[in-house]
């Protein structure tokens, strides 16, 4: 069993595309998962070898004892090829040119990306210091900051809007049980009634206090407007949590928009 991944995503802003690889980021278009379970194997290990996607076939075939009769471009994982490899090149989108890198490079590269990571949303370490909350950092993001962690009671409220939040995965919110693996710290949906231009800055009260802030947005040549937003998992409770979901105005005023 292979388990891989088409390429990865960049993070940077202001270009005309995320998967289209460039020397900015290839460390991060270029570098996906490869996982290799073997008939038998029972144990696993890190290996640290540069591997591509059209190295799969030729791996598979490494396992199973066979030989890959046709003519292909890629060598087996596990093979002297593979673990020799010292760069990493990966063609264009466009297929207009090849953007190489050395294994050095790409190292320093990214690491260079993981200590800005570090820096912008913090750590595990960093967050229980400042705020007392091992992920708090990193929900510490987008516009009127300065609400999170505030109840909602005794706050600016504006008349209800024409505009109303549907809160998509609502349900999963009903049971929580903060012993579970996954928690749906996600409040995701769409507004509806919304104007077919505009943006809004939004806010999420979970269980009576803003957890979250952030910004309505559109897909690319779709009219709806959503909103997608990120709760610290330490603001649910066992059992139904309640979810508030606000417009903020200007003040710090709150427009209710959805409530689950």
């Amino acid at each position: 069993l292979v388990v891989v991944a088409d390429h990865g995503y960049s993070f940077e802003l202001n270009v005309p595309g995320r998967r289209q690889v460039r020397e900015t980021n290839i460390d991060e278009i270029a570098s996906v998962p490869f996982f290799v379970k073997a008939p038998g194997q029972t144990e696993g290990v890190v290996d640290d070898s540069l591997v591509r996607n059209i190295d799969v076939v030729p791996t598979i075939a490494d396992l199973l004892g066979f030989e890959v009769w046709w003519r292909n471009d890629g060598y087996s994982a596990f093979s002297e090829t593979t673990r020799a490899r010292e760069q990493v090149a990966m063609s264009r989108r466009d297929f207009s040119r090849v953007i190489s890198i050395d294994r050095d490079d790409l190292d320093a590269l990214r690491e260079r990306r993981r200590r800005w990571r570090a820096a912008k949303f913090s750590t595990g370490a960093k967050s229980l210091a400042e705020f007392g909350d091992p992920w708090a950092a990193a929900y510490r993001i987008g516009p009127h900051q300065e609400l999170l962690g505030e109840p909602v009671a005794g706050k600016p409220l504006a008349r209800l809007s024409s505009v109303r939040g549907v809160v998509a995965n609502a349900a999963l919110l009903d049971d929580v049980d903060p012993a579970a693996q996954i928690l749906p710290t996600r409040v995701t949906g769409r507004l509806t009634g919304s104007p077919p231009e505009g943006l809004r800055d939004l806010a999420v009260a979970v269980n009576g206090r803003i957890r979250a802030v952030g910004r309505s947005f559109r897909l690319r040549g779709r009219p709806t407007e959503y909103f997608s937003m990120l709760v610290p998992e330490t603001s649910l409770r066992p059992g139904r949590n309640r979810v508030e979901l606000f417009e903020v105005g200007a003040g710090g005023r709150l427009t209710e928009l959805a409530e689950v």
